[in-house]
């Protein structure tokens, strides 16, 4: 840190630590109280952070230096880890939890034994049934048995239903042997979407809701047993969800069973097509009379299922294919299945109409495959704006650059964009060697360079090789991602950073950081 700085946080530390001598009396007036108060007051919203990581030393300061000006009753303590016994403890016997009554030990539903133990123990506020609930909802037995046989506030319906949401099969059998809660049609389409027969029958012999209410889909088992044992009737809804899974023997079994009384639309095929469920769109083809509409072809090929788009093209006469090329290239990004499908149907109909630009699109597949593939196989050609098509929505940057690449070296066209654009849409990426291609090739920089990094690679680049250099903005963004090397870098190498203020009014919620300005 220059030394400005440093005689700035070691002047404000001591203030707040209430170490101050009168010989630093004549600097602190230089300060107003609004940002002194500003900067004692992040320190307490580093609280949840400090919570989040679990360090119980900085929380210690914290409490230490502003124990008086601490609103216990607004921290949220609904994101700190309850496995963690040491953190608990130290936080119910030093008075973190007051003002929050069952809401602690509610919250410690979601942990471990040892912690629900101890502050069931430690704590007269109690709980609600909402600790079992999120116990149960954990798959959490042992404290669910632990809260059942010590407390008396039960639980709920959600208990069992999100037990088996998250399919937590063993905590759902007990609660159903053990207590007499209720829960909703939603229990029974989990244990019958899973196939669960044991946990199935337990719910069905509740008897607690209307069969005919649900809406199931999925194992044959499941709709078998519901068929024979309950006055169950299925839906349409359950249809569609076993088509939507790819259940052939579902789909078979209703057919096939004349008792059951559903209505067979084209929507059927349709749908098979759009999830790319090959076996049921050919099963549908073979033994229903409805078939599909232009929706099934279209949109198979804008997914990009391959044996799906063969099949109906070469079997049926519905859909457009331009359309379901417009499909494709409506896309953030080109999958190798939309580009297989392409390439198919380019093969059947080498004279579509297609746009102009089609190549452009194919700079947002994930590699330059395409790109030579039109070159060596069609008499497309890239226009400028395949620069911009390579960057949109690209998660690999190392994929972009060989994208881009291939457009420089097989076109005239040159590298149209500054640096900063590519920053702002790749900011979790780290994209050193697409800067380091740039700027080799007559790329354009500006301050916002730096700025956006946010990586120390980059930034290192960047100050040894370009010289725009920053602004302020760039230990800003720093700060605030808690980059802890970056923001150190910079402290000691950037001469633009003369702004006291970006320090006060950004939050230190970063523990690393915040550690070093204590220090």
């Amino acid at each position: 840190m220059i030394d400005r700085f440093k005689n700035i946080f070691n002047i404000i530390n001591s203030l707040l630590k209430n170490k101050l001598n009168n010989n630093n009396k004549s600097i602190i007036d230089q300060f107003d109280n609004r940002i002194i108060n500003n900067f004692k007051e992040l320190f307490k919203e580093s609280i949840s952070t400090a919570l989040g990581y679990e360090n119980i030393e900085v929380l210690k300061f914290i409490q230490n230096s502003f124990s008086d000006e601490i609103d216990y009753q607004r921290i949220h303590f609904n994101s700190i880890n309850y496995h963690n016994l040491q953190l608990v403890e130290y936080l119910q016997n030093n008075g973190w939890f007051r003002g929050h009554g069952t809401d602690i030990m509610d919250l410690a539903g979601n942990g471990s034994l040892d912690v629900i133990q101890f502050l069931h123990f430690n704590r007269t506020d109690g709980c609600t049934a909402q600790a079992m609930v999120n116990a149960a909802s954990k798959g959490n037995l042992a404290v669910v048995q632990f809260l059942n046989f010590n407390r008396t506030e039960g639980c709920n319906h959600l208990a069992i239903d999100y037990s088996l949401i998250h399919k937590h099969f063993d905590t759902a059998k007990w609660l159903l042997i053990n207590r007499s809660d209720e829960f909703t049609t939603i229990s029974i389409e989990c244990a019958a979407c899973e196939g669960n027969l044991e946990i199935l029958q337990l719910l069905c012999e509740k008897n607690i809701v209307d069969i005919n209410q649900i809406n199931i889909g999925g194992k044959l088992q499941s709709i078998q047993y519901l068929l024979e044992n309950t006055n169950f009737r299925i839906g349409e809804l359950s249809k569609k969800y076993s088509i939507r899974m790819g259940d052939l023997d579902v789909i078979r079994f209703l057919n096939e069973n004349t008792t059951i009384q559903l209505t067979w639309t084209s929507e059927d095929m349709d749908y098979a097509a759009i999830e790319g469920q090959m076996a049921i769109v050919r099963y549908l083809h073979e033994n229903r009379t409805e078939g599909c509409s232009s929706n099934a072809l279209e949109f198979a090929i804008g997914k990009g299922y391959l044996d799906v788009v063969q099949f109906l093209n070469e079997n049926r006469t519905e859909g457009n294919v331009l359309l379901g090329i417009e499909h494709i290239l409506g896309h953030s990004e080109i999958s190798t299945g939309q580009f297989e499908v392409f390439k198919y149907i380019y093969g059947r109909y080498p004279f579509l109409n297609l746009p102009v630009d089609v190549m452009d699109h194919f700079a947002k597949f994930r590699d330059s495959t395409a790109l030579q593939w039109f070159k060596e196989n069609t008499t497309f050609l890239c226009t400028p704006d395949a620069y911009l098509k390579s960057c949109i929505s690209r998660c690999v940057p190392n994929q972009m650059l060989s994208i881009v690449k291939w457009i420089r070296d097989n076109t005239t066209f040159p590298i149209p964009y500054e640096t900063d654009k590519f920053q702002m849409m790749h900011r979790s990426c780290d994209i050193l060697d697409f800067i380091k291609y740039l700027h080799q090739n007559g790329g354009t920089f500006s301050t916002n360079s730096m700025d956006l990094s946010n990586n120390l690679e980059i930034t290192l680049f960047l100050h040894y090789n370009r010289t725009e250099g920053c602004t302020h903005q760039a230990i800003t963004n720093a700060i605030q991602k808690g980059n802890f090397n970056l923001v150190k870098f910079l402290s000691q190498n950037r001469t633009e950073l003369n702004n006291f203020d970006y320090l006060i009014y950004n939050p230190l919620h970063k523990i690393p950081i915040l550690q070093f300005y204590i220090d």
